[in-house]
């Protein structure tokens, strides 16, 4: 279920980029700069409105009826952009768009983690970011079939166009990327009234599980914690049940939070920027519009086969920080490839395609799977998660503005600016190893024990800060 909100989100997300091609920009009389504007107005509010949406959800305690309710109303608008005349109101759409999605990411990451152990909940994150990855791959094919199906009943080519679009009118009137928005918003709306009713709550009150199977849920998840192995009288250690100002400052302090959301926009980077631009790079370097997206699957699937498998991995393994810097050397070989691309020919230059994607796709989870693991307690998850996933959408804002047509087809900055990035993410990386590394070393000594000389009530709320809590690296 997580896997299919997952794939509708980032489908409506860039429904707008798929709407470009069947005249929007025309219709609405958008210019670039204008639909820069529109397209990322909504990872802006993604960044804005992503912890308290969370906050909401945890205070809920219902993720089922809030997440689907998010999924409701951004289906809703989405399929309201299906209607808009103006470049106003379809930035004020976009703008709510960006409000309802702001939780969802960081909800089903909270929430999923909730029911595994440290080194079984990897490869489960990797498989429901491959969600965004098959909406990359098969988002275009739906929009195209979508116009050409409902609107295919004439075919006009606007004479005026800055964007060489093509443009289905149904005998309605209604043009072919008016249908995408007003298809796949209903799609959205009509999954999240069944999600309601199908997604997962807290152990605590998941319907489908026994009192006992409720009780044996939290338990593995507080015992894995413990590197000690835990007891019976260690359930409540990590909790951080309540929200005062000192968990508060504890969660909005930590180091790894800032440092994990650094690495979110670093990697986020070049995840972002492949599923945005991906079918115009592969266009210039040499194919034709019909043979780009036969060419754009084969990169998706290899990517989403190597996240999944790398997941795995990590997990058997138990590594999380040797796994990112690999990922990041792959892109970066790829990246290199294509800044010095005078020497290469086409193929060369598609196998390169395929490094980035691998490198971006299987970082990215990684990045979110190793700052949830390494945050104990309820409400030091959801800020952790909440900032992270906030900050990361922040690599959607960078993406959507590097890759500048004028450069085209070497895309210099756009290159270059992503594989700054992506050293960014990795160097970020760096630093969180080494500081958990050496948290571990001091913990193992004894040099934290003080933590416990304070009121009972203030030892159960400590969450990772807890002496007996040791960081995954």
């Amino acid at each position: 279920m997580f896997f299919l909100i997952l794939f509708l989100s980032f489908l409506d997300r860039i429904s707008m980029s798929n709407g470009k091609a069947m005249g929007l920009m025309d219709d609405l009389s958008l210019t670039n700069k204008k639909y820069s504007i529109a397209y990322f107005i909504c990872f802006a509010t993604l960044v804005i409105f992503g912890v308290p949406s969370i906050l909401l959800l945890c205070k809920s305690q219902r993720p089922s009826w809030y997440l689907g309710g998010l999924m409701i109303c951004w289906g809703i608008i989405n399929l309201a952009a299906g209607f808009v005349h103006t470049f106003h109101e379809l930035v004020a759409l976009r703008f709510l768009l960006g409000i309802f999605e702001a939780g969802l990411q960081p909800g089903i990451i909270y929430v999923s983690a909730l029911y595994y152990t440290r080194y079984e909940y990897q490869k489960r994150l990797s498989f429901l970011f491959c969600g965004n990855l098959a909406a990359s791959a098969f988002g275009p094919l739906l929009a195209y079939a979508i116009g050409k199906g409902i609107a295919g009943a004439q075919t006009v080519n606007s004479k005026n166009s800055t964007t060489n679009a093509v443009s289905s009118i149904a005998p309605n009137g209604f043009k072919g990327w008016r249908w995408v928005f007003i298809v796949e918003g209903s799609v959205t709306a009509a999954i999240g009234l069944i999600a309601c009713l199908l997604i997962v709550d807290e152990p605590s009150r998941g319907r489908f599980l026994s009192a006992e199977e409720r009780r044996l849920v939290q338990r593995r998840a507080t015992e894995d914690l413990n590197r000690r192995g835990g007891d019976n009288n260690t359930v409540d250690t990590f909790c951080m049940d309540r929200l005062d100002g000192r968990a508060l400052w504890r969660s909005v302090a930590d180091y790894k939070v800032w440092l994990g959301a650094l690495v979110a926009i670093g990697i986020g980077t070049t995840a972002h920027s492949t599923a945005m631009f991906m079918s115009s790079i592969l266009h210039d370097f040499g194919y034709k519009s019909r043979d780009v997206q036969i060419h754009t699957l084969p990169v998706y699937a290899v990517a989403a086969v190597f996240t999944i498998g790398v997941g795995w991995l990590s997990d058997r393994l138990r590594l999380r920080y040797a796994w990112i810097m690999a990922a990041t050397i792959v892109a970066t070989i790829g990246f290199c490839m294509l800044l010095d691309e005078t020497w290469m020919n086409r193929e060369a230059k598609y196998g390169a395609s395929f490094l980035i994607s691998i490198g971006g796709y299987v970082a990215l989870p990684l990045a979110y799977g190793w700052l949830v693991e390494n945050l104990a307690g309820r409400w030091k998850r959801a800020i952790g998660i909440g900032i992270q996933s906030s900050l990361g959408n922040m690599a959607g804002v960078v993406a959507s503005n590097i890759y500048r047509q004028i450069e085209s087809p070497t895309y210099m900055t756009g290159y270059g600016v992503a594989l700054g990035f992506l050293w960014m993410g990795a160097l970020a990386a760096t630093i969180l190893a080494y500081l958990m590394w050496e948290e571990n070393r001091r913990r193992d000594e004894g040099c934290r024990a003080s933590r416990l000389r304070q009121p009972p009530e203030e030892d159960v709320n400590l969450g990772d800060d807890h002496p007996d809590f040791r960081y995954t690296i």
